[in-house]
């Protein structure tokens, strides 16, 4: 995090372990602080299942994990 918090974010990012984010051509402009995330139905399986604990989990660490890179050491 404290990476992300000095570069930004990259074009690869991992969380909750080895859950891999990779940006795609369409990431424009780069850098970009928006996100759309697609996965497999493990993590969740459609809008219905926002509660579904590994989603839950995976949201809790994206958060946190940025909220820190930004304002905590």
């Amino acid at each position: 995090m404290r990476r992300i918090r000095n570069e930004g974010v990259g074009k690869t990012e991992y969380l909750c372990n080895e859950m891999k984010l990779t940006a795609t051509d369409r990431w424009v402009p780069e850098r970009n602080p928006f996100w759309v995330v697609q996965t497999s139905t493990d993590v969740i399986r459609d809008h219905g299942d926002v509660f579904n604990p590994n989603f839950v989990a995976f949201l809790r660490q994206m958060y946190l994990g940025f909220i820190f890179a930004v304002y905590g050491d």
